[in-house]
């Protein structure tokens, strides 16, 4: 039944969906379904017009899926940003001077200096925020020096 109809029920399924592997993914649960009927003992006496229906019909519930997901999408996606774990941690685990010098920094600096001061590694620290280890080391070194400056200028706050 495969080699027979696998061919044209893609082409079928994709011209409905226009997504390869949304397309892919509908013919493999068609022909998974004709798998379990036929073990069920219930093998259809046109697998091909079968086929076809069970494609037609997994493409409109998919497309009923994707319609509730999208009408209801605005509930379940929370557009506001709470306040980052790095920002959480220093508000309050550190001295106040030290925390509002940190927090002074961007945010890709400041998850690198909160994760070396953790111990991580260069590498690790690079993967963390998508750059290279060259730009990491100059990105901690210039964020050291930042935070530095700030603490002896006094502008981190009273200490």
């Amino acid at each position: 039944a495969y080699e027979a109809n696998a061919r044209d029920l893609n082409a079928f399924a994709r011209s409905l969906v226009r997504e390869r592997e949304a397309a892919e993914d509908v013919v493999a649960e068609a022909y998974l379904r004709l798998v379990r009927e036929t073990q069920a003992g219930r093998a259809p006496d046109d697998v091909r017009g079968w086929l076809y229906r069970v494609v037609a019909n997994l493409v409109m519930s998919r497309g009923r899926r994707i319609s509730v997901a999208r009408r209801f999408l605005v509930h379940l996606v929370d557009r506001r940003t709470g306040e980052s774990p790095e920002a959480r941690h220093l508000r309050l685990d550190l001295d106040p001077a030290l925390r509002d010098a940190v927090l002074s920094l961007p945010p890709d600096a400041r998850v690198a200096l909160v994760m070396a001061a953790r111990g991580a590694s260069g590498v690790e620290i690079a993967a963390t925020i998508g750059r290279s280890e060259a730009a990491t080391r100059t990105l901690l070194t210039r964020a050291r020096q930042k935070v530095r400056a700030r603490l002896e200028s006094g502008e981190g706050g009273a200490r």
